[in-house]
């Protein structure tokens, strides 16, 4: 279908998608108004935000809630945007700071408790029953290390930063990052019965 005489705003858009694969870019455009690309980011970095959030948070409701209020403060703050740092990284700096404002509003450590089952948390129906409770007993486990050693294990193994890109994260000492990652390690390993050969 071609666009009627004068008007050439699908290839206007078709250019500015093309050109805009960059987050700096897409990030300029978005703070500027354009729905295109905030379209883009968002579409781009929802997945990865939600996940983070599902296996810190325990809750898919409150994941979801989170990466909303996250997709939300991306575009409000597209302007302040920093390309020198990963636009993953910057997002996940966002989330991990909603959640800890979670915890300090409702004044408890647990937002999930065991027992509990939600839609989100089963299985997909192609996965085989030792694969879903191996999947359950680890977001059991996670559930069970503090809030910094739950986020360190999740952004070092499920979103795959680097020890220097999780410091950044978590505004801590890389050393300190590498400490957290060794208890929870422990941690997992004592309450999973793994034992290392």
């Amino acid at each position: 279908m071609q666009p009627r005489a004068g008007q050439n705003v699908g290839q206007d858009v078709t250019d500015r998608v093309a050109e805009s694969t960059d987050d700096a870019h897409l990030a300029r455009l978005a703070s500027g108004g354009d729905r295109t690309a905030a379209a883009l980011l968002v579409n781009r970095y929802q997945p990865t935000v939600r996940g983070f959030l599902r296996r810190l948070t325990g809750d898919g409701h409150l994941a979801d809630d989170l990466t909303q209020e996250t997709m939300f403060r991306m575009l409000r703050h597209a302007h302040a945007y920093d390309p020198k740092h990963a636009m993953k990284t910057w997002l996940l700096t966002i989330a991990r700071r909603l959640w800890i404002d979670h915890l300090r509003r409702s004044a408890r450590r647990d937002v999930l408790t065991l027992e509990q089952t939600e839609p989100g948390n089963l299985p997909a129906p192609h996965e085989s029953a030792a694969l879903a409770e191996q999947r359950e007993q680890l977001d059991r486990a996670l559930q069970q290390l503090s809030e910094a050693q739950r986020c360190a294990v999740t952004l070092f193994y499920q979103q795959e930063l680097s020890v220097e890109q999780i410091a950044v994260v978590m505004h801590m000492p890389q050393g300190t990052v590498k400490s957290h990652l060794y208890r929870a390690r422990e941690r997992l390993r004592q309450i999973m019965g793994i034992n290392e050969s």
